[in-house]
């Protein structure tokens, strides 16, 4: 899952967004509300110019990552709510309630899963079940990771020998328990190919950074041709440290534009001695 806590939508689009749920915010009842939100999230691309508006918030939310934002495996297809709108219509069209998301994550695991704890500082948490009195949930004290605002990686540390995600925190914690149930709920470690594809992604990660530290100390024209396959007779008049360079800069694109990126994240923080020779490598 990545953290995306930062991510700037231009004014128009937020003043889009906020027209929306203001209609929303200003019906009288809670049913109301969500029925509301229930017919405007399903025409939010009937007009043009809401078209245009949504296929511009789609491509924000790309920019952070064209892959899923939950299993970071495959790319994203839609946009998917973190509180579920069908019980919180208050956050149907709120920038911060998104993330870009594949149809596995969004539909077959998470769908409207989504449980609150029963106090603010209990570890007890229930799930929200669909009911027709239409009551609103008591509060939006979320036990699943919120990516906008929460550090996946805070929470939870990756096993490098099984590519499993492991909670930090000791049993018994709202860490924990966040962790735990987030993990459970978009299956993370009992997707057997996402598991792999993650285990796949630590060994891609090595074998680029090493590329990349290879390249550095011992730039040769068949390692910079190996990251710059089309440089032709002019580029190769230029210094060979000028090409090492470029293709260094390639090689960093490439490992910035791999999937699973928060695997590259733990790699930082769990293997520095990878980094010993390119500290700088610590910042991307």
């Amino acid at each position: 899952m990545l953290y995306l806590p930062q991510l700037p939508l231009k004014p128009s689009l937020q003043r889009h967004l906020a027209k929306a749920q203001a209609k929303i915010d200003a019906l009288p009842t809670y049913r109301d509300r969500v029925y509301a939100a229930k017919t405007a999230w399903q025409t939010k691309k009937k007009k043009k110019a809401q078209r245009s508006a949504f296929e511009r918030i789609e491509r924000t939310l790309q920019m952070a990552s064209p892959y899923c934002h939950y299993c970071e495996a495959v790319p994203g297809t839609a946009i998917e709510h973190i509180y579920p709108r069908g019980f919180f219509p208050n956050q149907t069209f709120r920038w911060s309630n998104y993330v870009w998301s594949c149809f596995t994550c969004n539909t077959t695991c998470k769908g409207a899963q989504f449980q609150l704890f029963e106090t603010a500082d209990g570890h007890t948490h229930q799930p929200l079940l669909k009911n027709y009195r239409f009551e609103a949930p008591h509060n939006e004290d979320t036990v699943f990771l919120h990516p906008r605002q929460d550090d996946p990686l805070s929470y939870w540390a990756l096993d490098l020998e099984t590519g499993h995600w492991v909670p930090k925190a000791p049993k018994g914690t709202r860490a924990h328990a966040r962790a735990v149930y987030t993990c459970a709920v978009l299956r993370l470690n009992e997707r057997p190919r996402l598991v792999a594809s993650r285990r796949q992604a630590i060994a891609d990660y090595q074998r680029l950074l090493a590329h990349y530290l290879l390249l550095l100390a011992a730039p040769t024209d068949a390692r910079i041709r190996a990251q710059l396959p089309h440089k032709g007779p002019r580029f190769q008049r230029h210094p060979l440290q000028a090409q090492a360079s470029l293709a260094a800069l390639a090689l960093q694109r490439r490992i910035l534009g791999q999937p699973h990126p928060s695997v590259w994240r733990s790699l930082q923080r769990q293997q520095p001695a990878l980094f010993e020779q390119s500290p700088e490598a610590l910042d991307w």
